[in-house]
């Protein structure tokens, strides 16, 4: 997944990233049902008081002044920095992964939600259930796809090479972002619509060429592509 001029937001709780625009929130699902559902009628008013429950739960990861509880990889750290309020993502490859108090870094049943917005050709990528390493592309965990005008047909909310979306969102138009990982489920929602409802089964075809790509517990991680993407984000859990 690349970052290609998009501004983006993560949190678990409430977050942000650039080149595309947006926020992140994340929270512990372990008890939680999902409550974004697309529910009509009577139901709402109870799944949304329960939305409301949950999001009580959710932590800021990031302090919207500096990189404190995260940590960029020896590639090419100076492709992440601080602009206006935002972490802004630009510059070579490299990538930044959370590595801060909440849940001692690690998370494993969680909701992340984010408002994203893209510009034109941007491309780029959350990790989740993943680690640091010193430089490439992670080895350990899923990536969630962010593209809607790029080359790449795997355009946003794609679990990428695993459950690939090729419906494309609007660029310059905010984007409501939520991954919840319950187990070995994954559903993944753009605007409130599930566009990805996967559960890992026991032997995945794909760990024959991506072994690491595997359920399990880890940090979240956001990847900086090239020079040409540029991204912002903010981060809660």
């Amino acid at each position: 997944m690349k970052f290609r001029n998009s501004l983006f937001t993560i949190v678990t709780a409430a977050g942000f990233l650039a080149g595309s625009v947006g926020f992140i929130h994340a929270q512990d699902a372990a008890d939680t049902k999902d409550t974004t559902s697309e529910v009509k009628g009577k139901g709402k008013k109870k799944d949304g008081a329960k939305a409301k429950e949950n999001a009580a739960k959710f932590v800021s990861l990031f302090d919207g002044k500096s990189l404190n509880g995260w940590k960029a990889n020896e590639e090419n750290p100076s492709s992440f920095t601080i602009e206006d309020g935002a972490i802004k993502v630009n510059g070579e490859r490299g990538h930044l992964f959370y590595a801060g108090d909440v849940n001692g870094g690690k998370f494993k049943n969680f909701v992340l939600k984010a408002k994203v917005m893209t510009r034109k050709n941007a491309n780029a990528g959350i990790y989740f259930h993943t680690e640091y390493q010193k430089a490439g592309w992670p080895d350990k965990g899923y990536e969630v796809q962010v593209n809607n005008t790029h080359s790449d047909w795997r355009k946003t909310g794609s679990l990428y090479a695993v459950n690939d979306v090729k419906e494309a969102q609007k660029d310059d138009e905010w984007m409501d972002y939520t991954i919840r990982v319950q187990g070995n489920h994954v559903t993944i929602r753009i605007n409130g619509k599930k566009v990805v409802d996967y559960t890992q089964p026991e032997k995945p075809e794909h760990l024959a060429s991506t072994p690491g790509r595997l359920i399990g517990e880890g940090t979240f991680a956001i990847q900086a592509h090239d020079p040409g993407s540029t991204a912002f984000l903010k981060i809660f859990k």
